[in-house]
């Protein structure tokens, strides 16, 4: 809810801005346009670490927004077909590999060190498509549409424990390792969303987007193997419909701010 209501004041705030420039330019000193016209590209980024640090300030400084999953987009690439309309293409590529060493120490010389490394590496991609309508003729310009969503994920995690005492000490067996694969994650989905942009410069919008969807997800079976072991199934498969942009949690839907240049 706080991530709602900390939408809500970007967005009052570009409003308010925005009226109070009615009367405004809307060329530039130099002869640039602000606004966008029929045959433009966007390049749009999230700021979304902008709108933490506002919440913080505005709330206890401790932020506890949940995570978001798919539709949290990182790039948003446009193409105006009219003055007022245009097509989306949203994507977001997600690759993490994380790696931990820890050694067990021992006081006794005749006890050799136990290292033990786990390995965590994980990989999402989700790519959309979507149509855009616009409203306005000052710098402040309201858009709303929809998105249709894909996305693929998939994540591993590996431990690998070399004993080299001869003693097998209790709890890490000699050169032992596991491997746990998780099933391929399939997520697909509809889409609305409604915001706001402010032109700062010509054809750079500083804006607020705020969006609630219909999403199907299915997981399959993963797997597990460990030293000596032949593959077992782990876990079973996963099917569910959620609203909103989480799987988790309350559900309010997805807030964000955007920086996007038209060019």
């Amino acid at each position: 809810m706080k991530k709602i209501f900390t939408l809500a004041i970007a967005l009052f705030a570009i409003t308010a801005f925005g009226y109070s420039q009615v009367n405004e330019n809307l060329v530039s000193k130099k002869g640039e346009q602000y606004l966008p016209v029929q045959g433009d590209w966007s390049i749009g980024f999230q700021a979304n670490d902008l709108l933490k640090y506002v919440g913080n300030i505005m709330g206890d400084g401790s932020n506890s927004y949940p995570e978001l999953e798919l539709v949290d987009y990182l790039f948003i690439g446009k193409y105006m077909d009219t003055d007022n309309t245009a097509y989306r293409i949203i994507a977001d590529l997600y690759i993490d590999n994380d790696k931990e060493t820890e050694i067990t120490y021992s006081s006794d010389p005749a006890i050799k060190n136990i290292t033990k490394i786990s390995k965590d590496n994980a990989f999402a991609l989700n790519l959309g498509v979507g149509r855009e309508w616009r409203k306005g003729t000052t710098r402040l310009q309201g858009y709303y549409g929809g998105d249709a969503i894909i996305g693929l994920g998939s994540s591993t995690s590996k431990e690998d424990i070399n004993n080299p005492n001869n003693d097998n000490t209790p709890g890490n067996p000699i050169n032992f390792n596991s491997t746990e694969k998780d099933g391929l994650r399939f997520t697909a989905g509809l889409k609305g969303f409604i915001g706001a942009e402010y032109f700062i410069f010509p054809k750079i919008a500083l804006g607020a987007e705020y969006s609630y969807g219909l999403y199907f997800f299915t997981e399959g079976e993963g797997t597990y193997t460990e030293t000596g072991s032949d593959p077992v199934k782990n876990g079973k498969k996963e099917s569910s419909f959620y609203l909103g942009g989480t799987r988790s949690g309350a559900n309010y839907g997805v807030a964000s701010l955007k920086l996007s240049l038209y060019f």
